[in-house]
């Protein structure tokens, strides 16, 4: 969602006002196949409706941490359901993608786990 609007601003021939502030990117030749994707990580969280889970997501794997627990690794595209937790196997990758939502956190203002 955080490329939606400024992808369908570039598709109309128009991009967001600076002011907007959006942290978003046009992935509108991406999305025709004229450039690969993007590579970075994504996160978020999720802390509503009883729920505290954060998350960091790069390419096909997603690290996940629920309501202050151990961090799981998934590969997403092959375990939509996460239910195989890879983190055994990738510890290196897993410990990158942590540290990065820990500093992530860390401009969030949220106090982090």
């Amino acid at each position: 969602m955080t490329d939606l609007l400024p992808t369908v601003l570039a598709a109309v021939g128009t991009a967001p006002d600076p002011a907007w502030r959006v942290d978003g990117r046009n992935l509108w030749l991406a999305w025709l196949g004229k450039e690969p994707g993007l590579e970075r990580t994504l996160f978020w969280e999720w802390r509503t409706e009883g729920s505290n889970q954060l998350a960091a997501m790069r390419g096909r794997w997603k690290l996940v941490i629920t309501n202050g627990g151990k961090p799981e690794l998934f590969v997403v595209e092959a375990d939509p359901a996460e239910r195989r937790n890879a983190i055994a196997e990738h510890t290196e990758l897993s410990r990158t993608l942590h540290e990065g939502l820990r500093a992530w956190l860390a401009t969030e203002g949220s106090g982090g786990w």
